[in-house]
This record gives C-alpha cells, sequence and structure tokens, in this order.
C-alpha cells in the first residue's frame, strides 16, 4: 500500500522532464471552487467538451473539476473519461496556473484519446491567447 506523499509524487511527475512548463495536477472538489468557476470563469465549448476557466492568483498548479453526467453513460464509461481528461491535463503545457471546469458532452464517448487532446489544447490556446 502507498503512503499518501508517494502517491503525491507520482502523481505530480511528468511524463517528459524535458518540458519544463507542465505544472503540477489537483482536483477541485469543493462546491463553492466549482461555483467560483461558473460565475467567475470564462466559457468555452469545442464539439467534446465545455470549459470554465479562470486563472489562478496564489498557486501555481492546475486544478481541475470534472461534470460528467449519467447520459454520457454507465459508470465505468464516466470513469473512463474521467481518466482521459486527468491524463490529458498532465500532460498538456500551459504558461501559468489555472482552475477549469470541464463539462463532457456525449459525443466524447465516440472520440479518440488524441482528438480530445486536441481540441483541450485548441480551446486552453484561444483561451491564453485572449486573456
Amino acid at each position: 500500500m502507498q503512503t499518501g506523499e508517494e502517491k503525491e509524487e507520482r502523481d505530480f511527475q511528468p511524463d517528459n522532464a524535458a518540458e519544463c512548463s507542465i505544472l503540477p495536477f489537483s482536483t477541485i472538489k469543493k462546491k463553492i471552487d466549482f461555483e467560483k468557476l461558473r460565475k467567475e470563469g470564462r466559457l468555452l465549448k469545442n464539439k467534446y467538451l465545455i470549459l470554465y476557466i479562470l486563472p489562478q492568483k496564489q498557486e501555481m498548479n492546475i486544478r481541475a473539476g470534472f461534470g460528467i453526467g449519467k447520459k454520457i453513460g454507465k459508470a465505468f464509461q464516466r470513469n473512463k473519461i474521467r481518466r482521459v481528461l486527468k491524463e490529458i491535463l498532465r500532460k498538456v503545457s500551459v504558461p501559468y496556473a489555472i482552475d477549469v471546469f470541464i463539462i463532457a458532452r456525449p459525443s466524447v464517448l465516440r472520440a479518440s484519446f488524441a482528438d480530445i487532446k486536441k481540441e483541450l489544447e485548441k480551446s486552453l490556446e484561444k483561451f491564453f491567447l485572449s486573456a
């Protein structure tokens, strides 16, 4: 069994050590954080996802929350989508820390990992260029 420190270290290690612009990743769990993102965050939509993005002022990491409704599929499908999105966020390169709330659309079930990653990166690029 892993201790909390070992698990935390493993989660924050990027696959490619050469990419130094990859920020640590954590999840949003508090209702107040989700509400703040929906009220103050910038809304971006693509064919697979709906994103609410808000720049952070204090911490230096990417914090993400996920909304994957029951219309998407059974529990194992929703969990798979959540795991895929977490992995994409761990690998994506962003210039500064953000909070992001990702809502999956039903079309995400038919998409490949590469398609979802491409759309998410395009949306993040759009956010950073306009910010």
